[in-house]
């Protein structure tokens, strides 16, 4: 997603989810030659002249985003909650990812890691040894939203709409503070995790945070992690900095 919020909200040059356009232009070059994906690529984006410019041998569809609801940069962030309705072919299922978050390796893995999960996202830490717990209960969101895979069924649904709404009912600066929310309701008739209880974790060992000293990379070698993904924009360095 990377798309143009009016100057009102504070600037028009693209915002989003990892809008950084060089950086969605590898994360596009690596799902295909690296991940082995060979099925459709959509990006959301106003500014399609632009990312087509600097990815021109990309293989990407460019959707152009509905107006309403992007007054703010939490509201672009919120177009991937309503991807199933802006995303055109009526997808069975669908894989967010961030534009910041590049694909390093097979993509087979993690497929076979979401059968039968209906809405998976990672944790938002990605080290779950003994310990990395207390970071991981006490600084960190239960899920990170920056890659979520989602199959369009009425539960994910639910979730989805809550999530939104809940976003639209409180002034948050991040959209998985809102999904915590969402998920502490426990909701009367769904039990624990409200309408969001649908929301699986998918493995830690696909995913790696990259940060500006490589502490988690040089770590996760010396682990013998080998990732699927690598996010270049998660917290873990600024918090654990």
């Amino acid at each position: 997603i990377c798309a143009s919020p009016p100057e009102a909200s504070g600037g028009s040059a693209p915002q989003g989810p990892g809008c950084n356009i060089p950086l969605l232009c590898n994360s596009l070059h690596l799902l295909r030659h690296e991940a082995g994906w060979d099925g459709r690529v959509w990006v959301v984006t106003d500014v399609a002249a632009q990312v087509r410019g600097l990815c021109p041998t990309a293989e990407f569809e460019a959707v152009e985003p509905p107006r309403e609801g992007l007054d703010s940069l939490m509201g672009v962030k919120n177009l991937k909650r309503r991807l199933f309705r802006i995303l055109p072919g009526a997808p069975r299922a669908l894989l967010y990812v961030d534009g910041d978050i590049l694909p390093v390796g097979c993509l087979g893995e993690l497929l076979g890691a979401v059968r039968g999960v209906a809405l998976g996202l990672f944790g938002d830490t990605w080290c779950t040894e003994w310990w990395c717990r207390p970071f991981a209960t006490a600084r960190f969101n239960h899920f990170n939203g920056g890659m979520i895979y989602m199959r369009n069924t009425p539960a994910v649904a639910r979730c989805l709409e809550a999530w939104g709404a809940e976003i639209a009912a409180g002034s948050y600066d991040k959209d998985q503070d809102a999904l915590d929310a969402v998920l502490g309701k426990g909701d009367v008739g769904r039990g624990r995790g409200g309408s969001c209880a649908v929301a699986q974790r998918l493995p830690s060992r696909l995913m790696q945070a990259v940060d500006g000293d490589l502490f988690w990379p040089a770590l996760d070698v010396a682990r013998g992690k080998r990732p699927v993904f690598q996010h270049f924009s998660h917290g873990l360095r600024q918090r654990l900095s």
